[in-house]
């Protein structure tokens, strides 16, 4: 017997694609949108400008005369440009149904790389004032949700 077409699309179930598609919109909309606003002045940084920074912040380095924690904040905050590659990849394997084993590898690097990306701004937030806003929120959910079927997966195996 063969399951209806609202049950599986490319061998998932349709709460699973909902979920990943409301994580990947949410994904897409959060580049849009202030990610980090300083809380000093009235800056705001756009998250497709945060991503293309992000991938520069392994480099950075502010010089001799700086905080020497605001240093570890940026290098830390290279793990944020990391996750969007990740996330890419991630996205192209799920929605081709391919390499499961590599969709739950690239899942658990993405949840480290948050992990360390929010370490550098809580650094960054405390030493510079560069906290964030609502687009990395509306991003870490975006991602949580679209990475959330293998973990779900794996915890009702382990039951």
């Amino acid at each position: 017997m063969m399951p209806s077409s609202g049950d599986h699309v490319s061998g998932k179930s349709r709460l699973q694609n909902v979920i990943f598609f409301t994580g990947l919109a949410f994904y897409v909309l959060s580049f849009f949108l202030p990610v980090f606003k300083d809380t000093v002045g009235s800056k705001s940084i756009s998250g497709w400008r945060c991503a293309y920074a992000a991938l520069f912040l392994w480099v950075v380095d502010l010089g001799p005369n700086t905080i020497p924690w605001l240093n570890v904040g940026y290098r830390l905050g290279g793990f944020g440009g990391v996750v969007n590659p990740l996330a890419l990849a991630y996205i192209i394997l799920r929605i081709f149904d391919r390499a499961g084993r590599t969709q739950r590898v690239l899942a658990a690097l993405i949840l480290f790389c948050i992990l360390l990306t929010w370490a550098s701004l809580v650094i960054l937030c405390l030493q510079d004032a560069d906290c964030p806003g609502l687009g990395h929120a509306v991003w870490v959910a975006g991602l949580l949700l679209m990475i959330s079927a293998p973990f779900w997966k794996s915890f009702r195996q382990s039951l």
